[in-house]
């Protein structure tokens, strides 16, 4: 018997993406604890941008097994601000996302392309992106089953490639468990060097089971950006060497 295949969900091509502007489309804005459907935004007719604070994302590739009406996202920004008055500013995907078939022996994925830009007003005013984090619940069981997130973020307009994050539960053919549920990735340095206004970001959880009595699920990915004063605004305000005293803290 031949495994049943699962049909990916397409809500756009990646070229179409690319050909179309940002602004060819309206701007969902959340505040914090406010959530929308995942099809609102990446469907048929969606806005695709949402703007969450000083932050705004605009999704431009959703291909998935997982339905983008079954995910909510739900905007996040931290209640504590930095020595600077920022806050770490994302959102979360909730959804059941799992290995749907285990039968098949083909796994479950969710790829999602985004950018994520500091606001006109705020680049204006120095504000930068300086990191980046992400976390789930993801979990594995099960010789050989695994459930992973691979994000990959990329600095416009030279599309230079800044790193990678990567959470993950997996159990080797051997049977010992790795997890990783929580990634960070810094690319600015001490005086605000290498922060930039803009981000690529291209997201692939994955979730395989194997076929006898294997697990591999998660309900929550959380995505989150730090910002900083840029080093022009960090000079101006004397407080140059003070984001690495913040990482240090952190």
């Amino acid at each position: 018997m031949r495994p049943v295949v699962l049909a990916l969900v397409s809500c756009s091509a990646v070229a179409a993406a690319a050909a179309v502007a940002p602004s060819a489309f309206a701007t969902i804005v959340l505040a914090d604890g406010e959530s929308i459907s995942l099809e609102a935004i990446v469907g048929a007719g969606g806005d695709r941008s949402v703007r969450i604070g000083d932050q705004e994302y605009f999704f431009g590739v959703f291909e998935s097994h997982f339905a983008a009406s079954g995910i909510t996202l739900t905007a996040r920004i931290n209640d504590t601000a930095n020595q600077f008055g920022r806050f770490d500013t994302g959102f979360d995907l909730a959804g059941g996302f799992s290995d749907l078939l285990p039968s098949n022996e083909e796994p479950s994925m969710m790829s999602i392309g985004f950018t994520v830009t500091i606001v006109p007003e705020a680049v204006k005013n120095g504000v930068r992106l300086c990191d980046a984090w992400m976390q789930f619940d993801g979990d594995a069981s099960g010789v050989g089953s695994y459930a992973e997130v691979i994000e990959h973020l990329v600095a416009p307009p030279a599309e230079e490639m800044i790193g990678a994050l990567e959470v993950y539960d997996r159990v080797t053919l051997e049977g010992d468990e790795l997890t990783r549920r929580k990634d960070a990735l810094e690319f600015c340095g001490p005086d605000g060097f290498g922060a930039v206004s803009s981000l690529i970001v291209e997201k692939t959880a994955t979730f395989f089971a194997r076929p006898v009595g294997g697990v591999a699920s998660a309900s929550l990915i959380e995505q989150r950006f730090s910002e900083v004063p840029s080093p022009g605004a960090l000079a101006l305000a004397g407080l140059a060497g003070l984001i690495g005293y913040r990482r240090s803290r952190s």
